[in-house]
């Protein structure tokens, strides 16, 4: 068990690092020369270093000299974050040669731009992050992150006994990822009766398949079914009402039976977005497949063992695993678009996060064995700050 923690624990960066989507460096870094000095706001929330005129990545080259600067000392003072900041850093810049690209640090890279921006109103790719957070916790078993989005929750009012609607924000139930971190049953009651509401409200196409509310449009779309299908299962699991299952597996029937191509084994984004209602988005993307295996990864996790749902769903996660290792690229990236060559689109580290983590994931829980997923999964990936 311990190998499998640790395993799972160095791939996970790349899921965080994937859900910090669009927060990158500054374009207007101020270039300074090894063994320069600089004064950088130290955070008291994590603990963390954060540069007040540089991109927080550059925290990373700089060696500290003196800790805790008073803030009198130093003339960069950040209004927004002072009443949380204990303290200064002075710090000196190192070479290049002293990045490290270990994954834990990486995560822990990409958290602190987080924590530096420091929203907390709903927003999907934020709650994704904050799930991730949650999840690196309770790996490693410490509690840096899951106390900072604790204290983000309390300030959206956003207690154990909160209504938290299953759409608000889209794509992503944290409060389920809340209830697993904080073991409070308080969360459960109302998260069952949104997974309600959340069937029932679903319109459907013609078939069956649940379908994506965007304004006055109604499409398929991977990204709303792997948040539903893992909601159902994680709902029949708290229930133990078999018919979440059957609707879990059921949804993957149909976007499979729908979407899925025969030849490639890659999956359309949806259907329904163009002005023919019933034809295909064009091609398949890389980050609509990493949306697919973590539904089917997440509700495995739920699933019960050896139930003709689990069967059946691993049976679409094996086959969406051999489509994607066919076509991954020669740098170990999956790009943009993963049906054309590699070199007609650009390697999408976002996808590539989302499959890579599930992939690790799902052969950690032996969802998937085998060596050439194993191989896929434990290859350096050239992912980018």
């Amino acid at each position: 068990m311990m190998k499998k923690k640790v395993f799972a624990a160095k791939v996970l960066c790349l899921i965080v690092l994937c859900l910090a989507a669009g927060i990158r460096a500054a374009d207007d870094v101020v270039d300074i020369s090894v063994g320069s000095n600089v004064v950088l706001q130290w955070s008291g929330l994590s603990n963390h270093v954060y540069s007040v005129l540089w991109a927080p990545a550059l925290t990373n080259e700089f060696q500290v000299l003196k800790a805790r600067i008073p803030q009198s000392e130093s003339e960069h003072v950040d209004p927004f974050h002072a009443s949380e900041s204990e303290g200064f850093y002075k710090m000196e810049r190192q070479p290049e040669s002293a990045f490290s690209s270990d994954p834990l640090v990486v995560a822990d890279r990409v958290v602190d731009r987080i924590v530096l921006k420091d929203k907390h109103w709903p927003n999907y790719k934020l709650d994704l992050t904050f799930e991730a957070m949650l999840e690196m916790d309770r790996v490693t078993g410490d509690n840096t992150y899951s106390n900072y989005v604790f204290q983000r929750m309390d300030l959206r009012n956003w207690t154990p006994g909160s209504v938290i609607k299953y759409d608000s924000p889209p794509f992503c139930h944290l409060d389920y990822k809340l209830y697993q971190t904080s073991g409070d049953t308080h969360y459960l009651p109302n998260f069952i009766a949104q997974s309600d509401l959340y069937w029932s409200n679903m319109t459907r196409t013609v078939e069956g398949a649940i379908l994506h509310k965007d304004g006055d449009r109604y499409a398929m779309l991977l990204d709303r079914l792997q948040d539903y299908t893992s909601r159902m299962a994680q709902t029949g699991m708290l229930t133990g009402d078999t018919n979440y299952y059957a609707e879990c597996a059921e949804q993957f029937q149909l976007y499979r039976d729908i979407l899925r191509d025969p030849v490639s084994g890659l999956y359309s984004q949806g259907r329904g977005w163009l002005t023919d209602p019933n034809e295909l988005s064009p091609g398949a993307w890389s980050r609509g497949h990493g949306w697919l295996i973590r539904g089917m990864v997440d509700s495995l996790l739920a699933l019960p063992d050896g139930s003709a749902e689990f069967v059946e769903v691993q049976g679409y996660l094996e086959e969406l695993a051999d489509a994607l290792l066919a076509v991954q690229a020669p740098d170990n990236m999956w790009h943009q678009l993963i049906h054309l060559p590699p070199e007609e689109s650009y390697p999408d580290s976002t996808g590539t996060g989302l499959i890579l983590y599930n992939l690790a994931l799902a052969l950690d829980e032996e969802f998937l064995s085998g060596a050439s997923y194993r191989t896929a999964a434990e290859q350096e990936h050239y992912l980018t700050m």
